[in-house]
Order: structure tokens, then C-alpha cells, then sequence
């Protein structure tokens, strides 16, 4: 069975979609939106509670429609419960399908950039990270079921992004620490 019938809170991904959106209400009153952007699969089945979601870069002061969103751009991803959703008092309000913006998930790093780091996109291992990419690169990141509504908020109404250090920066930081350490 194929829910098509908007909005629906889901239980579970049985009936999700990549390309999928969602509201999430911003403590101002306005709404951000969540994207479905891909399942995590093993033995081609599905996992019927964890997705890879995407907050796009709109903000309204309804919930989200597929003409509303067209063109929008990812901000950030990371792997969410199906609860996410409904924790934030948001529903699957559409579909649209993600080609149509150009929504691919961003690329990452599976950990700490070691030599041991893959490259990710979305839950897809591609292949060993580069030097350049284990610089440059976040991890992929768990959201807790209130962090997408979180970044929203710092997004859209205090207009401003969300810190974030590279994981490079801080493994120098931890080698010269230990460094200064061993040199006592």
C-alpha cells in the first residue's frame, strides 16, 4: 500500500519517500522544511526508523508546498529518526522530487579523518578519503530528534550559521596537545 494523502505523520518509512517534505515550525511562527533525502538499505530492506534528512534553505509563513520549495538548496543533512518528524510538530506535506533542485546529499566523512576514513555521500561508502577531503570535509553526523529544528531556528530566525570545526582542525589541535605532553 502507497500512502499518497498529505499531510500524514509517519510511524515508520514504510511509506516514505526520498523527495519528501516536511514542516518544521521555527519558534517565531514562521516554518522551515525538512527533506527526505535518502534510506539507509541492508539485503535491499529498507530500515523502517532511521533516514538521511535534509534542512533546505526556505523559510515561510505557511508550511511548505512543492511550488514554495522549488529551487531550494541543502543546507545540512544527517541521519534522523522517523520521530524527528513529529517531535517537532511537523507532517509529510508533499513530494517533489529531489532532481528537480539538484538535492543530492552532501558529501562527508565516515569519522575522524584518519587514514582509515571513507568518503561518504549520504549513507553510500565511495571510496577511501583523500588528504584534501579529510581537510575540507564534516563527519557525517546522528541528529538527536530536535537538532534539525535546532539549525533551523539558528538559520532563520536569529539569521545566522550554525559553528561548526573541522574535524581536521581539531585532530591537529589533539596531536599538538599530545605532543606538548610527551615533551615534559
Amino acid at each position: 500500500m502507497k500512502i499518497d494523502k498529505y499531510p500524514f505523520v509517519p510511524r515508520s518509512t514504510a511509506y516514505m519517500k526520498e523527495g519528501q517534505f516536511w514542516d518544521v515550525p521555527l519558534r517565531n511562527g514562521q516554518y522551515a522544511c525538512g527533506r527526505v533525502l535518502q534510506f539507509e538499505t541492508s539485503d535491499n530492506k529498507k530500515n523502517s526508523r532511521m533516514f538521511l534528512a535534509g534542512l533546505i534553505d526556505w523559510v515561510g509563513e505557511i508550511p511548505p508546498t512543492s511550488e514554495a520549495i522549488d529551487g531550494a538548496k541543502l543546507l545540512e543533512q544527517g541521519m534522523a529518526h522517523i520521530r524527528t518528524i513529529a517531535f517537532n510538530g511537523g507532517a509529510i506535506r508533499g513530494y517533489r522530487p529531489l532532481e528537480l533542485d539538484s538535492v543530492t546529499p552532501i558529501l562527508e566523512l565516515s569519522h575522524m579523518p584518519l587514514s582509515d576514513c571513507w568518503l561518504t555521500r549520504g549513507f553510500e561508502n565511495l571510496r577511501l578519503a583523500t588528504i584534501e577531503e579529510r581537510k575540507r570535509l564534516y563527519i557525517r553526523s546522528t541528529w538527536g530528534l530536535g537538532v534539525i529544528k535546532i539549525i533551523a531556528d539558528t538559520y532563520f530566525v536569529d539569521k545566522r550559521s550554525p559553528v561548526r570545526r573541522l574535524p581536521w582542525d581539531e585532530l591537529m589541535e589533539i596531536q599538538k596537545q599530545i605532543v606538548t605532553q610527551e615533551s615534559r
